[in-house]
């Protein structure tokens, strides 16, 4: 005989067929309910409050549309941002670990970032992407 709790799983299992559950963006969209939650009580803003509310809201449209096409390419999309985040954080820390190796400095005409080895003195710079020349001092 099946438990009251199997019964109830069973009963979300078919009612969930067919729609868009929980992914990643979900999961962003509740740590940043429940950090609203949390700012909107330390503060007492009701401001953060009604923010966490909305947010949880769109939490539960999302996880209950049977729109998926429109859903996962929200998702799509949300990790790509998330992704160039990440890889801009990385290169921030890489720069970071490396700047005393290496003066970073940025194109004038393209705004690409370079780099040069600290101590080389004053040299003609050629940049790669849009090939304009100019002078820099490291």
């Amino acid at each position: 005989m099946k438990s009251l709790f199997e019964k109830l799983r069973a009963r979300l299992s078919a009612f969930m067929i067919g729609r868009n559950g929980p992914d990643h963006l979900s999961l962003a969209l509740l740590i940043g309910c429940l950090l609203l939650q949390i700012l909107g009580s330390i503060t007492r803003m009701a401001l953060f409050l009604d923010l966490s509310l909305l947010l949880m809201v769109y939490l539960i449209y999302r996880m209950l549309s049977r729109n998926l096409t429109r859903r996962q390419e929200e998702n799509r999309k949300f990790l790509a941002f998330l992704t160039a985040q990440r890889k801009a954080y990385d290169q921030w820390k890489l720069r970071m670990s490396r700047r005393r190796e290496y003066k970073y400095f940025r194109c004038p005409k393209c705004h690409s970032l370079m780099r040069m080895k600290r101590g080389e003195g004053e040299k003609e710079i050629h940049c790669p992407k849009c090939q304009h020349t100019f002078k820099k001092k490291a």
